[in-house]
């Protein structure tokens, strides 16, 4: 909101484009190191150390990358370039800090680590523009200077047990990967949905129609923030053990809640638009967007249950399928001249197909009453509390 109202609509389609790669380098990071941590057993020696050796790696790749590729593409200068590697790397850490909460069940502590880090980065940028002109860099630079300050916070809120380094040897980087690689595409597919779809927007109808749907996005982005919280809930629940007709009794409450939500939201955000961002936001486009709230709330259930009873290649597979449904669809409906409010309308076709495909995968499966506790692909020895050579 603040990037729309201080820098105007074409910056703001820049930082929407980045900030998505933003997200979607951390979704990648979240699925391959977070819901590893989670499955497996990290008090095992040789399974913490794995996870130390991929977490460190994947940050520091993913920040490079995303620095390099936004100053090729003449999208920032260097200096911007720099701020966005910085956001990455400390936006991607606080993400595999708040893991760790969730899957010691403190779902609280993870809401004041985030509000934490948003103070911090507020207050950064309220010092910068006491100082002089705000920019994208000082957008990213606030952003990375409040996640490193929400990760000093985390440090005290994870449990003593969890607060431990390993040796780096033996490292079962392979067993991490196994598993977390395909849950870290599966992460990536929806980020990266949405960055392609604000690519192909800002090719066919510019920067502008960017900011259009990204204003829009921003105003319902609760809704989906919701179903994404309770999604890491449902993960760590399913995680211990759930049956195909507790994930259908999920799917029913999130759409039910966002249902609800989206009835209230498409009265009071339109006007709550036009007070924060100090222009009109179309009443179509809010609507377009809460029905794609409602088609994630119908997906997530079915794929967390997929994923930790080890049908990750399935989840992925059938991911990959709608999410290349939904870019395809976007860019026919912006080919032949729809409104823009049919750009969120087609991305919630493509998602409830696949939310279809995978309760058909399921049903064949996955017993309607129960799995057991013990996930198929998850390592034999990720079941051990080994827990020697750790190191303060």
């Amino acid at each position: 909101m603040l990037v729309i109202r201080l820098l105007g609509m074409d910056d703001y389609g820049r930082f929407a484009i980045l900030y998505g790669a933003l997200i979607a380098a951390t979704a990648v990071i979240s699925g391959l190191v977070g819901d590893s941590l989670i499955v497996l057993d990290r008090r095992s020696r040789p399974i913490r150390a794995g996870l130390q050796l991929v977490a460190l790696g994947s940050v520091l790749l993913a920040g490079v990358a995303c620095g390099l590729v936004a100053w090729a593409c003449r999208l920032v200068d260097g200096w911007t370039a720099l701020a966005v590697a910085a956001a990455v790397v400390a936006f991607a850490g606080q993400e595999l800090a708040r893991r760790v909460l969730m899957a010691n069940v403190r779902f609280g502590y993870v809401s004041v680590i985030d509000v934490s880090g948003f103070l911090i980065a507020a207050a950064t940028l309220a010092g910068v523009a006491t100082l002089g002109t705000l920019s994208l860099a000082s957008f990213f630079a606030a952003i990375a200077i409040g996640q490193v300050g929400s990760i000093l916070v985390a440090g005290k809120c994870i449990p003593r047990d969890d607060r431990w380094m390993s040796r780096y040897r033996p490292a079962a980087c392979g067993a991490v990967l196994r598993y977390g690689a395909w849950r870290g595409a599966q992460q990536l597919l929806r980020p990266a949905t949405l960055t392609a779809v604000r690519t192909a927007v800002m090719v066919i109808a510019g920067l502008a129609s960017v900011g259009q749907i990204e204003a829009a996005r921003t105003l319902t982005s609760p809704l989906p923030l919701l179903v994404g919280g309770m999604a890491s809930f449902l993960f760590v629940k399913f995680a211990a053990g759930a049956s195909l007709r507790e994930a259908d009794r999920a799917v029913g409450y999130l759409v039910a809640v966002t249902v609800v939500a989206g009835s209230v939201g498409v009265v009071v955000l339109p006007v709550i638009g036009t007070v924060l961002f100090g222009t009109g936001i179309g009443t179509a486009l809010i609507v377009g967007w809460l029905v794609y709230g409602v088609s994630i709330a119908m997906v997530t259930p079915y794929g967390s249950l997929a994923a930790v009873t080890g049908r990750q290649r399935g989840v992925f597979g059938i991911r990959v399928a709608d999410s290349v449904l939904s870019l395809a669809l976007v860019v026919l409906v912006l080919r032949i001249g729809l409104p823009l409010v049919s750009v969120p309308l087609a991305l919630a076709v493509g998602s409830i197909i696949g939310g279809i495909a995978l309760r058909v995968m399921l049903a064949r499966a996955v017993p309607r009453r129960g799995v057991s506790d013990e996930a198929p692909g998850v390592p034999a020895f990720a079941a051990t509390t080994e827990s020697e050579g750790r190191l303060p």
